[in-house]
């Protein structure tokens, strides 16, 4: 449903592929190319999700706006049937298998290292 919405973003070395969504096991990941593909695409999921009878989770519901790879600060996106969303606080990040996404590339490879380093040491103390 989401790939024939024709909604999503284009890539510029490749202008034929448009990414419209990622499906991980406990989450879904939108990308719009503006706000309006992106309320449409909400809409489009929770249209989806209650259709199969299922909770699309709210609560945890938040989202961040890029430009140029820079966080953006933007203002809440309202869901005409559900609630407002707001975006994540300035501090706050989305984490994919405790992974920073939307931070920048040299804290996410500090965040790792010391993770990295933490797992070690335990494993070398055993």
């Amino acid at each position: 449903m989401l790939v024939s919405s024709q909604c999503g973003y284009t890539l510029a070395r490749h202008p034929i592929v448009k990414i419209s969504h990622i499906l991980y096991m406990d989450g879904l990941k939108l990308y719009a190319y503006n706000k309006q593909q992106l309320q449409s695409q909400i809409e489009l999921a929770a249209a989806f999700i209650r259709a199969i009878h299922m909770d699309f989770g709210f609560e945890k519901y938040a989202f961040v706006t890029l430009k140029a790879g820079k966080i953006q600060e933007e203002s809440s996106l309202v869901l005409i049937s559900y609630s407002k969303s707001s975006p994540l606080p300035g501090e706050e990040h989305s984490k994919y298998l405790g992974i920073h996404q939307a931070a920048t590339e040299s804290l996410v490879k500090e965040q790792f290292q010391t993770a990295f380093k933490k797992r070690l040491k335990m494993i070398l103390n055993t």
